[in-house]
């Protein structure tokens, strides 16, 4: 997470020097992703190596590495892309390659994030999830596209199709989060991770898309160097929270403070993909 923090902390850096002086070019702006998601993707993997996860924890952080990798792959690809054309840096698009793997990299990530299944609150009623899930994902919507993709179709200097597509694809990542974590109580994963991997996803695509709605080409320098890096962050940071549940959750065991009732449940959210039904003597709760 420190590693991540001093990247991101690396680029803002860079970029106000840059803004300032005018020395250089533009095109280090985009080395600072990449690094960030190699240092995410290195998080997760020692989660899975060493973080004692099963069934579908496991299943859910195995798929966000595969998703991180392409992601940074994608990235990666850019970077040197733009270093090789440095002085067609500002309008260049980017490669429809690198482009496709980071696509599958949010799709994956998208999947990952609908196959958890989640314990919604005792005594909430399932019309009372589906309402309240119905509405954050039309709220969730209406906001970004109104205030995010939208405003980028019409922009002065529009961006390449390739970088609203990614953002579009960002977009949904955080969308079906915050519908997926509605009334949740409980999970094999913790909720506040999930919350920060969508995150991670979610707020840097808006800011990206205000600056190139602001600010056209030119925002693809704060964008890449400076909001982006952000991501890596977020991710470390839920890997972090997911480190903490599970040595609660140990520890819990270790002092019996989880019921009967608990433990089977939790066996049983390992088990299934889509649905959950959790059994306990307040009634029962679907999600």
């Amino acid at each position: 997470m420190t590693a991540a923090a001093g990247v991101a902390a690396a680029g803002t850096a860079w970029c106000v020097a840059y803004l300032t002086t005018g020395n250089g070019t533009e095109a280090l702006a985009y080395p600072f992703v990449p690094v960030g998601g190699v240092l995410a993707a290195a998080s997760v993997h020692h989660l899975l190596r060493r973080g004692r996860l099963v069934g579908v924890a496991r299943g859910f952080w195995r798929a966000v590495l595969v998703a991180l990798v392409l992601i940074t792959v994608g990235y990666g690809w850019l970077a040197v892309d733009m270093l090789t054309h440095a002085a067609q840096a500002r309008t260049r698009s980017m490669p429809v390659p690198a482009a496709a793997c980071v696509a599958v990299g949010f799709g994956i990530a998208i999947w990952a994030v609908a196959r958890v299944p989640v314990v919604a609150r005792g005594g909430v009623g399932w019309w009372r999830i589906l309402l309240d899930r119905t509405i954050a994902f039309v709220g969730c919507a209406a906001v970004l596209w109104y205030l995010g993709l939208a405003p980028m179709l019409d922009a002065d200097q529009p961006w390449s199709r390739q970088a609203m597509v990614l953002v579009g694809l960002a977009f949904l990542v955080a969308i079906g989060a915050a519908t997926k974590v509605s009334y949740v109580a409980a999970g094999p994963v913790d909720r506040v991770a999930l919350r920060l991997i969508a995150a991670g996803g979610g707020v840097p695509a808006g800011v990206v898309a205000v600056l190139a709605v602001r600010f056209g080409y030119t925002g693809g320098i704060p964008a890449q160097a400076i909001v982006m890096p952000l991501a890596p962050v977020l991710v470390t940071v839920g890997v972090a929270a997911q480190w903490r549940a599970q040595a609660r959750l140990r520890r819990d065991r270790a002092r019996g403070l989880i019921p009967a009732e608990s433990s089977v449940a939790l066996k049983s959210l390992d088990s299934i993909h889509f649905s959950v039904v959790l059994t306990a003597p307040a009634g029962a709760a679907d999600a």
